[in-house]
């Protein structure tokens, strides 16, 4: 078929709803995993937590502590949190040691160590500030009422949500407030230490905690069901964006190898990097390399594989990382938006041309815009394709195939995050779906014989390279293709 053609599937896609797989008793470790992660970034969200840094260790101060099996730097900065004022700066290193030390005072004197993550401690409950120093104040949710379970009062005449904090945080009984940008109203709210405001989307409105840590993880602002999660704020309005212009995004799991990938790409100027602008989001606020840090997600991360593909179930994980794209609204700047797997070798240079021949009606705010299928048995999610009129449709559609699905498959259908969003924008947005076969070489899309050698001059991104040498042999291969074709 032409390369622009979709292959016919021989079976009709059925949906229906499987068990994951796997025993019983390793459903129950992951989720019992999985819960522990939650209750810690909870924690993290109340406790205003400094980011971590990335291939760094602290050479001041006197070492107090050395704590071993340690599973994440989270967990080590956590340590140094509780251990009280004594701590102030910690390292982690990914054999599970964590170092926390004194620094006497001391800058903390952050030099160049590879394999190692080194932080400041969160906030503590009770220190007390002086009138020059910034307190420690929970990070804002934008687009988003709070209610809870008894309000306190409503304030007229607050210009802005960080004075609405401020006067949350001055009254001694308020846990949580909601600012109204329109009415100019702060509306602060009870918290009880047990108690989850529920979180609703809502355009313009911006919701919080007050300073000074005294919120508890239960208090966190955090999703707390489905419906809240796939939930996403109305799309606000939109700028004219440069024709061809690219947004592109990754989420990375902090720890583990594809930070690496990143930092490396990053430092060369290459994949996502290369782009008109990009961003990196994490469930753990990380900075990866100077001028690069990670845009905190409300998800763990943790996933089990299962389902009818035997794939990563990664709806929820992906679910919350479009949330925070669509809160962010950096999306609206630009006419295409990419979301690129680290782990994939990607070239914008080569995807350009392609989206130039769809240029035409992408951004239209009345239409469900055009997207792109990189795989003839579905779109694969190491590289996905959007214009901005579809990333608008998504989110005002998201709840709305949460529901559609639900009732289809009777229950979850356990799909990965690229099967649900392709036949959310197909069958529901009914956003334009383009297939191209020079998109994507993967080894999960029949590749043809030596995909992996990448020597294909005009493929757009080739997948999996999970190690920096063999992402760089990639990278290289395809570059050298490319002049001698």
């Amino acid at each position: 078929p032409n390369k622009n053609e979709e292959p016919k599937v021989k079976a009709a896609f059925v949906p229906q709803a499987y068990v994951s797989a796997g025993s019983k008793k390793k459903h129950k470790v992951f989720e019992k995993e999985r819960e522990a992660s939650i209750q810690l970034m909870r924690w993290q969200a109340v406790r205003s937590c400094p980011p971590q840094f990335l291939d760094k260790t602290i050479l001041a101060g006197k070492q107090i502590a050395k704590l071993s099996q340690i599973s994440t730097a989270a967990e080590c900065q956590k340590a140094c949190t509780d251990h009280g004022t004594g701590c102030d700066g910690f390292v982690w290193e990914m054999s599970g040691t964590c170092v926390l030390s004194d620094l006497k005072n001391d800058l903390p004197m952050m030099v160049i160590q590879e394999g190692l993550i080194a932080g400041m401690p969160c906030c503590r409950p009770g220190v007390k500030h002086n009138a020059s120093q910034v307190r420690d104040c929970p990070e804002n949710a934008l687009d988003t009422e709070v209610t809870t379970n008894a309000g306190l009062r409503d304030v007229p005449n607050v210009k802005s949500a960080y004075k609405c904090q401020e006067v949350c945080t001055e009254t001694a009984a308020c846990g949580a407030f909601s600012w109204d940008p329109g009415a100019h109203r702060c509306s602060l709210k009870q918290l009880a230490p047990t108690e989850t405001a529920k979180v609703m989307a809502k355009a313009g409105f911006v919701s919080g905690l007050p300073c000074g840590c005294r919120a508890t993880p239960e208090n966190a602002l955090w999703p707390a069901s489905d419906v809240e999660r796939f939930t996403m704020p109305l799309p606000r309005g939109q700028t004219t964006a440069k024709p061809g212009s690219l947004l592109c995004l990754a989420l990375m799991v902090p720890y583990s190898y594809e930070a690496g990938l990143l930092v490396m790409q990053y430092r060369q100027h290459v994949g996502i990097f290369s782009c008109d602008e990009y961003q990196v989001y994490s469930s753990q606020a990380m900075v990866l390399a100077p001028g690069l840090e990670t845009r905190k997600v409300l998800t763990s991360q943790k996933c089990e594989v299962g389902g009818e593909f035997k794939s990563a179930l990664n709806l929820r994980i992906f679910a919350s990382f479009w949330r925070q794209v669509v809160i962010d609204g950096q999306y609206l700047l630009y006419n295409w938006i990419v979301k690129a797997d680290p782990d994939s070798v990607f070239f914008p240079q080569r995807l350009r041309p392609i989206l130039k021949q769809h240029e035409a009606g992408s951004m239209s705010q009345s239409s469900p815009g055009i997207y792109f299928n990189n795989c003839k048995f579905g779109m694969h999610g190491p590289l996905e394709v959007f214009s901005v009129a579809t990333v608008r449709a998504l989110s005002s559609s998201f709840v709305g195939c949460y529901d559609f699905f639900q009732k289809l498959c009777n229950g979850d259908c356990q799909w990965g995050e690229d099967m649900w969003v392709d036949q959310c924008l197909k069958r529901s947005v009914q956003a334009k779906r383009v297939f191209n076969s020079d998109l994507l070489s993967e080894a999960h899309c029949d590749p043809s014989p030596g995909w992996q050698e990448c020597k294909d001059p005009i493929r757009v991104a080739f997948h999996p390279f999970k190690t920096v040498t063999d992402h760089r042999i990639c990278q290289q291969s395809a570059e050298m293709a490319a002049i001698a074709a």
